[in-house]
């Protein structure tokens, strides 16, 4: 998989400072859930079956749209659906197909709350799954993948740039 489920999650959980209210709601502490979602793999013990009980503490916070957001990806890897691969150069075409998309919901967003006609709302969920988020996950797949070859390149702060030995004379 391109990224870790666990790693995402302790990521966007602290970012949002939910760690705390999930845990209760799942009957233990913050430190030890945040223990078990820890990125580095010798410390994260989130076992499978904590998965669903984790996601429904979370869906029980509030925060049920962006963690549908998040799962999209691992929820695709896990039945084995292939994400579209796409190279660096496609970057800005899906940027502009993702804004103009983003630019019809939008245009239609003050009248959603009041539209009664079931096509015209089935007609922006089918965009939303056919347009929007299919350009979402490429350009996050695209993000992922230069942040993958950024951390392989990086080099540690305390190294030298240059190795400079003594030349000897013979």
């Amino acid at each position: 998989m391109e990224y870790s489920i666990t790693l995402v999650l302790y990521e966007w959980m602290h970012e949002r400072r939910i760690v705390s209210a999930v845990a209760q709601v799942m009957g233990i502490s913050g430190s030890t859930l945040s223990a078990k979602l820890r990125p580095t793999a010798a410390q994260a013990r989130l076992s499978a079956d904590e998965l669903v009980s984790l996601f429904a503490a979370i869906r029980e916070v509030g925060y049920r749209t962006e963690l549908e957001g998040i799962l999209h990806g691992f929820n695709e890897a896990c039945r084995g659906i292939e994400s579209v691969k796409t190279g660096p150069v496609a970057m800005v075409p899906q940027v502009l197909a993702l804004a103009k998309g983003v630019g019809v919901l939008s245009d239609s967003a003050g009248r959603i709350s009041r539209m009664n006609h079931e096509a015209d709302l089935q007609r922006l969920c089918i965009m939303v799954r056919t347009e929007i988020l299919p350009i979402v996950l490429q350009v996050e797949c695209l993000l992922m993948r230069r942040l993958e070859k950024v951390r392989k390149n990086k080099r540690p702060a305390h190294a030298p740039l240059m190795s400079v030995e003594p030349q000897q004379n013979a």
